[in-house]
Parts: structure tokens; sequence; C-alpha cells
């Protein structure tokens, strides 16, 4: 092989390669972002789905009637059933209407970091990506609503984001990644012939 051809493709390999690490890694630091907002996104949409099965008249824990907190109780119990390791429901004082844990995520509410943050209570809506025991689990914070609207509350919940839906994302990210490097090798071996030319025209001159 002539020294021309060799040094070229010294060149091309050398510029792929610091190519496909730039690209490589914007593409999996921007698509590692759109996860996290994917994550969040569907924690965010179950979450007040489930929010909104919570029927009932503005309560507070000084007038609630035992019958009114055993209803909010079961209806806790109900909803945690769907993907949360626990859920809790404060009146717009503060104080704790009910509260229910999954017995099926027992692991994960125990694995739960004691230092984790406490969101503002402000009934106002918060939400935090975290990996606890190797799941990934979003910590939420959503206002609670009477039937008329208005605002009787807060749930506090932690919600477990599914493995399939985890898996999904990431078949996306590899697909990305996959596609601009392929992308940019095939660039590069266009380029080859191109820069050969180049070079014996020069040589020509």
């Amino acid at each position: 092989m002539p020294d021309l051809n060799r040094i070229i493709i010294k060149r091309l390999l050398l510029a792929w390669m610091m190519v496909s690490l730039l690209i490589g890694t914007g593409v999996f630091l921007i698509e590692s972002a759109r996860i996290d907002d994917a994550v969040i996104a569907v924690a965010e949409t179950e979450s007040q789905t489930d929010a909104k099965r919570f029927s009932f008249e503005e309560i507070g824990l000084k007038n609630a009637t035992p019958a009114d907190l055993i209803a909010l109780n079961q209806q806790a119990a109900e909803a945690v059933r769907r993907n949360y390791v626990e859920m809790k429901g404060y009146d717009t004082a503060g104080a704790l209407l009910f509260e229910a844990a999954n017995p099926a995520f027992e692991r994960l509410r125990v694995a739960l970091p004691k230092d984790m943050v406490r969101f503002p209570a402000d009934n106002a809506h918060h939400v935090q990506k975290l990996a606890v025991a190797g799941e990934t689990v979003v910590q939420l914070q959503i206002p609670l609503k009477t039937e008329a609207g208005r605002l009787a509350g807060r749930i506090e919940a932690i919600f477990v984001v599914q493995p399939e839906d985890l898996a999904r994302l990431d078949a996306e990210l590899r697909r990305f990644l996959i596609i601009a490097l392929l992308c940019i090798a095939c660039t590069t071996l266009a380029l080859y012939p191109v820069i050969l030319s180049l070079n014996r025209r020069v040589v020509r001159f």
C-alpha cells in the first residue's frame, strides 16, 4: 500500500474516532435527558389520573368523620397497587388524611434514602427522579382537589417506573447512538476517495 494511502487511512480513522466520541457523547447526553423527561412524564400522567379517583368534598382533619377517613384510606389502598411504593395524603393545613403502602414494593420502601428530598408543603406540583435498589422511581407531590375543583391538600407518592417502559426507552437510546455512529462511519468512508483524488491532483501539479 502506498504511503499516501496509509497516511490518509490513519488520519481518517483518527478523525472518525474523535468525531464519533464527540457526537456519540452529545447524542447520549441529549437522549438521556429526553429519557428522564419521558420517565417523569409517565409518572406524572399516571399520578394525575389516580389523583382524580379521590372523589370527596373538601375535608380537613378537624372536620373529617371516621367514615371519611376510612373511605380515603380505602381509596389510597386501591390506588397504591398501581405501581406505587407508597402514597400519603394531606389536607391544606398539612395534617395527614390517609396513607397506604404497596406490599409488592416493600423492598423499595425500606430502601428509600433517609435523606430523601422533602418537597415544600405548599400543595403545589413537584417531581424528582430517583434510583432506589436498582429500580427507577419518581417522587411526586401533586395537588389533591375536590370534585368541584377546589384545592383540598396534596398527595405525596413514590411511583415505580415499569421495566418494560425503561427497556423501550433504552432501546431508543441505543438505536439513536447506532444511527449516529453509522452516519459518521459512512461519511468517513465517503471522504476517503475524495481526499485520495485531491492528493493525486496535487501531486500531478
